[in-house]
């Protein structure tokens, strides 16, 4: 078990350090102080040293074990059960937070504790005495939900769909929902259900003509409710990316959001992989890391960077920052992906399998399932290949599987007419996974065909069809 060391947790010494964000409070990592709407919250000690050891993993779990780590150093003798519950207790108290419907801090029976909350880092607040100043922070603070029982539905909606499953995300439509019908103006609710609808066309869990308009639908409600929410902006463009391809109209789309909220590390992290997609490597590595310096805790976003060093072709780094993402969160299963995808392109096979097979066992879909056959048939394991295939085959009558994924399977193979076949397959059904068309480079076999690149122009990924259309971002020279 990973020991988390306190000068990792708690300790930040700088004295510009910023304030971190969460429903009404705001939390100073560096002198341990709390405050509710800029009023100094009366609480010390420990309490405050659990938040700061939860904030700093906000979204992962923290064991019991790392707690006692990070709080009471070697060799101090303490009842450590009976004081942890002391201060886990005293700091919901403080935080107004109830252990069976937690707003803030979610009790894992018997394992440890996690922060669910979203969390603005960088906050700068005005003093509780400045009137003035409390006023037109008020007025230009994002717009939150207006119910605290619509605060809580969204924020439980955010967690179960930060897990990247098909349980997790059909869980948290049910608290977006809730949320809406607690306040019908819930706009970052709205944003919540566009998200998971884009996440089903994704793993595969429905076509994309069943849940894409239902995902811009929900985006657009969002903006007829706030035009001014950076959330709805981001969630749109993401729509018009996978299943319009309309790569213009995207990017000013995520341009929007980070202009409304340029700590929005989500918005960061979808446009860097729109760049990705466009084959604009350097900005959008520098759109990721920027994404990870404002998150630099959370799993998906190191998975993402793990995945466009992956799109980029650098594969030692993608390797590491896969590493990276499952020391965060162990087992996570599109890290676990990631991971496999990278071993396979540095010749690891073993270790590619591994990955793949963790992945599938953590939340199985047909992505894992298909890279696995690719893997197979690429080290000479046809027969075992033929099997991973007829299971993808099989899916395909209880659920929607992209023709993306058999595509990647008939390279492996070398079959590149059947290849080709399921990409423009894909084309016709809106395939969501198109967009990685361009870099993927398992499709390289495919690349130099007159029919794949016929499809990198209908949807808009060759410099041509750019160009012409006005969608080549072109740097400043």
């Amino acid at each position: 078990m990973a020991r988390i060391a306190r000068s990792e947790t708690v300790v930040h010494t700088n004295q510009d350090a910023r304030l971190i964000r969460f429903g009404q409070f705001d939390f100073d990592p560096a002198t341990l102080e709390l405050s509710r709407r800029g009023v100094r919250v009366r609480i010390q000690g420990q309490p405050l040293r659990v938040l700061a050891v939860l904030l700093s993993r906000r979204g992962a779990l923290v064991t019991r074990e790392a707690l006692r780590l990070a709080l009471w150093p070697e060799g101090t003798y303490v009842d450590f059960e009976h004081g942890l519950n002391a201060a886990v207790r005293r700091l919901r108290r403080a935080l107004n937070d109830q252990a069976d419907t937690p707003r803030f801090i979610e009790t894992l029976a018997r394992r440890g504790y996690r922060f669910v909350a979203l969390v603005d880092r960088g906050a700068h607040l005005p003093r509780a005495d400045d009137v003035a100043a409390l006023e037109l922070w008020s007025r230009l603070r994002k717009p939150r939900p207006t119910s605290a029982l619509a605060e809580r539905e969204y924020l439980k909606g955010r967690h179960f769909s930060s897990r990247m499953t098909a349980a997790g995300l059909r869980r948290a439509i049910v608290h977006f929902e809730r949320a809406i019908d607690a306040d019908p103006r819930c706009a970052l609710a709205y944003c919540g259900l566009a998200d998971c609808y884009s996440l089903f066309a994704f793993l595969g869990l429905a076509a994309p003509d069943a849940v894409l308009p239902k995902a811009r639908e929900a985006a657009q409600t969002a903006l007829a409710i706030d035009d001014e929410l950076a959330e709805a902006h981001a969630s749109l463009a993401s729509i018009t990316k996978v299943y319009e391809w309309d790569w213009a109209e995207a990017e000013a789309g995520y341009q929007r959001a980070l202009a409304l909220n340029p700590k929005y590390a989500t918005a960061h992290r979808w446009y860097a992989a729109h760049l990705a997609a466009m084959g604009r490597r350097d900005e959008s590595l520098a759109a990721i890391v920027r994404a990870s310096a404002l998150d630099p805790v959370s799993p998906l976003i190191v998975t993402e960077l793990a995945w466009n060093w992956y799109m980029a072709r650098e594969f030692e780094q993608a390797l590491s920052h896969a590493i990276e993402a499952l020391d965060l969160q162990p087992g996570f299963p599109p890290a676990c992906f990631v991971l496999g995808l990278a071993c396979e392109q540095l010749g690891r096979y073993e270790q590619a399998l591994d990955a793949f097979r963790t992945a599938a066992v953590q939340a199985p879909n047909p992505a894992v399932l298909a890279s696995e056959a690719h893997l197979l048939a690429a080290m000479g394991r046809r027969d075992e290949a033929v099997i991973r295939r007829a299971r993808l085959e099989e899916l395909v009558r209880g659920q929607y599987v992209p023709p993306y994924w058999f595509a990647i399977v008939a390279a492996g193979f070398e079959d590149l007419p059947g290849g080709l076949a399921w990409l423009e397959r894909g084309f016709a059904q809106h395939d969501v996974w198109l967009v990685w068309l361009k870099n993927d480079p398992r499709l390289d076999p495919f690349r130099a065909d007159a029919r794949f690149q016929r499809l990198l122009e209908q949807i808009g990924l060759t410099p041509d069809t750019l160009m012409s259309s006005g969608r080549l971002h072109l740097a400043a020279v």
